[in-house]
């Protein structure tokens, strides 16, 4: 004879909580436009209530606005490795064909009886000093930087990219306004600390 068992009613899955009694927040894998209840980064990190929100945004705007100051500060230490040298090079090089116009116009001067002496003359010297303008124009080593500047430009080096890392974690939680908040502070920060006229020592020095 069979005996029929009857079976219990499935059960809808539970939904984990916190000690705190609250839902468990957890970082989403997925493009989302959440606002509460989502994870950034660390468990500490919770967004429960709309300040929560405010706050996480404008962090996040924060670190890509500072961001863009850190690769802004390391592009001023370049340019002023390399700025000396770029003018200097580019003196030498007006300096010596203004030389060749002058000896030139001297040598032709001091001969006026015979043209193939002064075109000779003239040729001597532009060769010369075509080879002086070659080697000015060729690139020269940068100039050596202290020990201490040395040791800032490594240390922002690493700043900028434990940051660069630490935004790509906040990036991962798919959060449509996390990413336009650090869309809008990097944007921000190019705009104000990237521009042309912020690489030039001399302007800001004077």
């Amino acid at each position: 004879m069979d005996h029929h068992h009857p079976v219990p009613p499935a059960q809808p899955p539970s939904v984990p909580e916190t000690p705190g009694g609250g839902m468990e927040m957890d970082m989403s894998m997925q493009w989302n436009w959440a606002t509460r209840h989502f994870m950034v980064v660390f468990e500490s990190w919770h967004v429960r209530t709309p300040l929560d929100f405010c706050l996480t945004v404008l962090t996040v705007y924060l670190l890509a606005l500072g961001l863009e100051r850190l690769y802004a500060a390391r592009a001023r230490i370049d340019h002023a490795m390399s700025t000396p040298e770029r003018k200097r090079a580019a003196s030498l090089q007006n300096h010596g064909h203004t030389h060749v116009h002058a000896a030139t116009s001297t040598a032709r001067r001091a001969s006026p009886d015979g043209t193939d002496t002064a075109i000779l003359i003239a040729g001597d010297e532009l060769d010369g000093d075509r080879s002086h303008a070659v080697r000015s124009s060729s690139p020269a080593a940068p100039p050596a930087l202290t020990s201490r500047a040395l040791y800032w430009r490594t240390f922002l080096m690493a700043v900028t990219y434990f940051l660069s890392a630490f935004m790509m974690l906040v990036l991962m939680t798919f959060n449509g306004w996390l990413i336009l908040a650090a869309t809008a502070g990097a944007a921000t920060g190019f705009h104000l600390f990237r521009s042309p006229g912020f690489l030039d020592l001399e302007r800001h020095c004077d």
